[in-house]
């Protein structure tokens, strides 16, 4: 069972810092703050928590109660991003714009899907506002 073991505050910090500069780069957001943990399921698998900061802001005519970009879901896999050929032990972390409305509800829009080693290296990422 893979996990996070040597994923250090060092390593969760550096992995912040490399996924907000692909963030600012496919969102054109100059300005991207993410907070991650490590968290683990009822069952002990582990996972990545992602949330940036309120991004509601910066966004004219203001059309959300609430806006950052988050995961959703993720898990670690055998299946590497599309481009690699064979078997590899990864994390799959897809990132995704969150938005509540001001009636009620929320809803989501896809933003990039991301390849994590358990180190915190991104070994690929795709741009899905590309798609």
């Amino acid at each position: 069972m893979n996990n996070f073991a040597r994923m250090t505050k060092q390593n969760l910090d550096r992995l912040a810092s490399n996924l907000e500069k692909i963030l600012e780069k496919v969102t054109g957001l100059n300005f991207i703050k993410l907070e991650i943990t490590v968290d683990r399921a009822r069952g002990g698998r582990e996972f990545l928590v992602v949330e940036s900061q309120e991004l509601v802001n910066y966004a004219y005519p203001k059309m959300f109660k609430s806006l950052k970009i988050t995961n959703f879901g993720g898990g670690w896999t055998k299946e590497c991003s599309p481009e690699f050929v064979g078997e590899c032990d990864i994390f799959y972390l897809p990132m995704k714009y969150r938005y509540e409305h001001f009636g009620i509800g929320s809803n989501g829009s896809n933003v990039c899907i991301f390849w994590i080693d358990a180190e915190g290296n991104i070994t690929d990422w795709r741009n899905e506002l590309d798609a």
